[in-house]
Formats: C-alpha cells, structure tokens, sequence
C-alpha cells in the first residue's frame, strides 16, 4: 500500500507558556478511493505516545523521545480502526509528555510515523487481525508544525523524566529484583525470568567476542552484515544490559498500572524499573516472546537507549536485511538474538545460599531457592539422572537429604558436623557417599551398601563416581590415608592427605582418576592416567575436583595457594585468574561439546561459573561453602 493515499497534518498553537502541556492536534485524512484498515499502535491515533513518532527539534537542535518504550504480542480485532475514503483520523497529545519540552524557544514537531499494518477492505466490515509476521507497515509524514515556547513556569517532566525520578528515591537495599504488586506465583515467576535474563545476556556478550565476527550468522540474522562499528555498538548494547541485570537495583511492577491488554512490558531509557502486563505473565518461560526474552527487550530500552523499530520476527529479519543500521537499534531483534541462547544450555547447579537455604539453577530445572534449610558449612551434591537431576545435602537437622528426580527427602540418616554427601547417577539410579555421625563410611541408593565399616577423617567428605556399571568412591581414612573402593576395591593407597581436605574422582571408561591434596599441601592425580605429585601448591583446608571429558582425557580444577582459580588438564589453563572464597573448592563438569564448565564461590561471596564463558552468577552464597555443577552448555 502506498503512503500517497494518506494525508497527514499537525496544528499547534503559535505560542505556550514553559511547564504548560504542549497540546498538539494530528491529523491524517484517507485521501484514496479504497477504505482502509490499520493498526494505530505506535502512532499519535492511538491516543499517547508508546513510540518515537515525531521529530522535534529546538532552533534546530534534536529532542530525543522520552516517553514509554513498549513491547507487544498480535493485535486483535478492536486493535485496528477504519477509514473510509475522505474520513480522518483525529487525536490531539501533549507532546512535552513524551519529548523534554524544557527550555523557552522556538521549536519544531514533524509528524513521521508508520501504521504497522495497514490494507483495503471492502466496505466498511473489518478483516479479521493478522499477527506480526503477516504485517504489512504503512509510513507516513506531515509538514512540520511550530511554535514558540516562553518562560515563567517550572519544565513538565516527561514520562522517562518521571519513572526515573521515582527509580531514584527508592530505597536501596541488596542488589536483586524488588517487586511492585503481583502474587507470589508471578513475583517467583519473574525472579527465574531475571536470572535467565542475566544467563543469555552475559552468553550473548560472549557470543558476539568469539570467533570471527564477519562469518557470524546469528548476528547477521537479527542485525544485518558485518560491519565493525555496529557490531561493536550491539556488543556495547549486551554488555549494558548484563552489567544492569548483574550490578542494580532493579524493580518489576506486576500491579498491571498503565498496561495495555496487548503489551507485554514498558518501560523508559534510564529507567530501572519494568511494568510487566498481561503478555508478559501469558509469555512461556522460555523460547520465543518469553518472558525472560521481554526482560532482555526492556532491558535493552532502558539500559542502552534501543528503540521499537519494527516488532515480530519476520519484520526484525527484514529490518537486518534492509536497514541494518536501524536493526542494532532494534529491541526486538535483541530479543530474537538472545533467546535462542537459552537452547546452548544445559545443566544445572546447586549451592547453599547466604540464607542458609540450599539453591538450584539452571536449564534442567531453574528452581532457585528450595526453601530447605541446610547445615551451616556444608555443601550439596548434584548429579545427572534420568534427564533430570538428583542432589544430596546435610539439612540444619543433620539428616542426609535426597531430592530431585526420585525425591526421598529425609533420608533419617545423620551426618557427621561439617561434611557434605557426594551423589552419582548408576544405572538410571542414583548413589550416594557420606560420613555417617558415628564417623564411618557409608554408601546407599541403587546399591544399598549402608555402613561400610571404614572411618573417615573428622571433617571430611567422601566422593563418589560412575565407573563401569558401578561405582568407585574415594575418601580420607582416619589414618589420613586416602582410600578408594568400590568396583576396582584398592582400598588404602598408602597416600597421606592434608588434614581436613577431601579427594575427588571421575569414571575413565571402566577406570578411573582421582585428585586431592597431599599432606604436602600440593595437588596429585592418581588412577588411569597416574601423573602424581603434580607440583602445583593447593590453598590448605581446600579440595580439588575432576571431571572427565567427552572427547577423552580429564580435567581438573582447584584453589591455588594463591587463592586463584585453576584449571588444569587435557585443557591446561592454569591460572584463570579468578579469586576464589577462602576455604571455599571449586566443581567442574564436562560438556557435550568437548569443553568443561566450573562453578565456584568468588572472593566476592558470589557464584561464579567459567568455562568457554566467564560469570558472575549474582547469587550470594554461604560463607566457608561450596557449590556443585553438572553440564552446563552443549
């Protein structure tokens, strides 16, 4: 449809007083033979201002939009109106609402903004809503219309001016989302939507720093071809968003004020609260149009000044293709190049939090707090089971607890003070090792050994793996030897241990590899592949873990004795660089795809994972604690 058929007109008046509402008249007249039935949204005929329609300028400087930036699902039937030949669409806004009206002066509005769809109809019967994909945009222009603004009265904050004020004067309190109205089901709804938020922009950052970015199809997709100054600006956009989702004080409003019944979310640049609406709360957690994918839309309003372009992915695919330079500055498309991110991920984790309560996230199940109170200075367990996953804990009871995939719950099992359970998927089962509070061994599940009759070291925790069609556990004796037993039944490796550290071991094919700290206070690797003393000094009171990687070999990480992260193995990265909590050890799990991921507590208390990808998780957790991880990318 072509834009001759519309004729659009602004009428203002020649002079307003400064702090007054800047009442502007639209006009736009169906100058063509056909009626005509179109989607206002995003124009002065909706009735206020949700998109950067106009351009404004002030003795010839621009005025930036300031009003509400919106996301949106398909329109229904009473989205759309009619115009019949020679009718005209009339609406007449306050334009300060929406662009700083601040300053006396002569100024300037143009009316240029596009119906998102618009098409004939015979006579005056309404075709039914076609969704964004089918949309066919309609832009149009008016003259440009001026006025002169005179002082004497205080500036009109607009809508973005305003939001952001209230942002400022709410109180600060821990870094984390706070919450405006909404049930309990929509507040904990939303706190997982953060969360993954943050997951894919940090992985989007990442995306966009690997590999050669001219052969990127995932940005040429959204944003078009490569070219260095873009691409670089929607790194920039993605690095904003993940350092706002990570660092502060956000708020979601669920109360639904000011929601549209098709929107999903709005909010303002600068803004650091979102009005999540009726769209939003439909949205599924994850894939397209989630909800976690609108906080990555709103986000990238707020954070990095992105505007409403075009909505839907057809017509983000077509803006990357015709306009690249507008699709970097398309939410949308920021959405649509994020949420896919979330199919790369696969894993889960599990730590105490700094609550006391044991915490999972992940992509397998993103349950966060599990409102089950743990034993202080302990740390869970988690392995893979059955497409799910299984955890043992020592609860504030002292009991052993097992959840997840089959959830026992308490075990009525006591625990010794200050040890932690190891847990393995055996068999489509599960198997569990722990120090019973009488101070022995035991091992129970698929295989239910029970109490082994071998004493452990006070203050130590066994580890368990899957090897064969069985398992192989290692642990301290009270000796202060380490012991391994199970398939291969060596029993005590003459090997001295540094007191109160913890061995850890990995299935190698029908073998397997362990690591712990000698008495020595150095790492060593023993088992199929038998390197020893490796020479490379451990934090005292900290223990290693082991993994075994898909393609073959092992890899290993641990606290140095300079309280760093390190990470060594058939991928020998050494010193990552990454400081650790003291008396904190690390978890790694291998990858699908060959690489391996760590879940750690930082030196700032909180949970990082690094891998192909370095993190903070923004999740606080228990001092003197440590987490535990499987897969966690494909």
């Amino acid at each position: 449809m072509n834009a001759q058929f519309l004729r659009a007109a602004i009428y203002a008046k020649p002079d307003y007083t400064l702090g007054d509402p800047v009442l502007v008249t639209f006009e736009l007249e169906n100058v063509g033979a056909d009626p005509l039935q179109v989607l206002p949204w995003g124009t002065p005929f909706e009735g206020q201002f949700t998109v950067d329609c106009l351009t404004v300028s002030r003795a010839g400087s621009p005025v930036r939009y300031d009003g509400r930036l919106v996301k949106r699902g398909d329109p229904s039937e009473h989205s759309y109106v009619t115009l019949a030949p020679g009718q005209k669409l009339s609406s007449t806004l306050d334009i300060s609402a929406a662009y700083a009206i601040d300053q006396a002066g002569t100024y300037s509005v143009t009316l240029n903004a596009a119906f998102l769809d618009a098409f004939s109809i015979v006579g005056n019967a309404k075709r039914a809503p076609r969704n964004r994909g089918e949309h066919e945009p309609l832009p149009f222009q008016s003259p440009p219309a001026h006025f002169s603004v005179s002082g004497g009265g205080q500036p009109k904050l607009t809508a973005g001016q305003a939001a952001r004020a209230v942002s400022a004067k709410k109180p600060k309190t821990a870094k984390g989302p706070k919450f405006t109205g909404g049930t309990n089901s929509e507040q904990t709804d939303t706190l997982v939507a953060h969360r993954r938020a943050q997951y894919i922009a940090a992985l989007a950052v990442e995306q966009l720093g690997g590999g050669a970015p001219n052969t990127n199809g995932r940005y040429a997709e959204w944003f078009g071809p490569y070219e260095q100054g873009r691409y670089g600006s929607v790194r920039d956009h993605y690095r904003n968003i993940s350092n706002v989702l990570l660092n502060d004080e956000v708020t979601y409003d669920l109360s639904g004020s000011g929601c549209d019944p098709s929107w999903y979310a709005y909010t303002h640049v600068g803004d650091r609260t979102i009005w999540l609406c009726t769209g939003y709360k439909n949205a599924p957690d994850v894939g397209t149009d989630s909800k976690c994918g609108t906080l990555i839309h709103e986000w990238s309003h707020a954070a990095s000044g992105t505007e409403d372009l075009a909505y839907g992915q057809a017509a983000c695919r077509s803006l990357a293709t015709g306009d690249a330079g507008k699709a970097i500055r398309n939410a949308d498309s920021h959405e649509y190049f994020a949420e896919p991110l979330w199919n790369m991920t696969s894993g889960a984790a599990v730590f105490q939090a700094n609550t006391g309560n044991l915490w999972a996230v992940g992509t397998i199940d993103d349950r966060g707090d599990m409102g089950l109170g743990m034993m202080a200075g302990t740390s869970p367990a988690i392995a893979g089971v059955g497409g799910g996953w299984q955890a043992a804990f020592q609860a504030n009871t002292s009991s052993l607890w097992i959840i997840g995939v089959d959830n026992r719950g308490d075990m009525g099992l006591g625990m010794m003070a200050g040890t932690s359970p190891a847990i393995t998927g055996v068999g489509g089962g599960w198997q569990a090792a722990f120090q019973a509070n009488t101070g022995s061994l035991w091992i129970i599940g698929v295989d239910n050994r029970g109490d082994m009759g071998l004493g452990m070291m006070a203050g130590t925790s066994p580890a368990i793996a899957r090897v064969g069609g069985g398992w192989q556990a290692a642990f301290q004796a009270n000796t202060s030897s380490l012991w391994i037993i199970g398939v291969d039944n060596r029993g005590d490796m003459g090997l001295g241990m540094m007191a109160g550290t913890s061995p850890a071991i990995t299935g190698v094919g029908g073998d397997w590899q362990a690591a712990f700290q000698a008495n020595t206070g150095n790492l060593w690797v023993i088992g199929k592949d038998n390197r020893g003393d490796m020479g490379l000094g451990m934090m005292p009171g900290t223990s290693p873990a082991i993994t075994t990687l898909t393609g073959g070999g092992w890899q290993l990480a641990f606290q140095a004795n300079t309280g760093n992260l390190w990470v060594v193995g058939t991928d020998n990265r050494g010193d990552t660089g990454l400081g650790m909590m003291a008396g904190t050890s690390p978890s790694i799990s291998a990858r699908a795809d060959g690489g391996w991921q760590v879940a750690f507590q930082a030196n700032t208390g909180n949970l990082w994972s690094a891998g192909d990808v370095d993190r903070d998780l923004g999740l606080r957790m228990m001092p003197g604690t440590s987490p535990s991880i499987i897969p966690f990318l494909k």
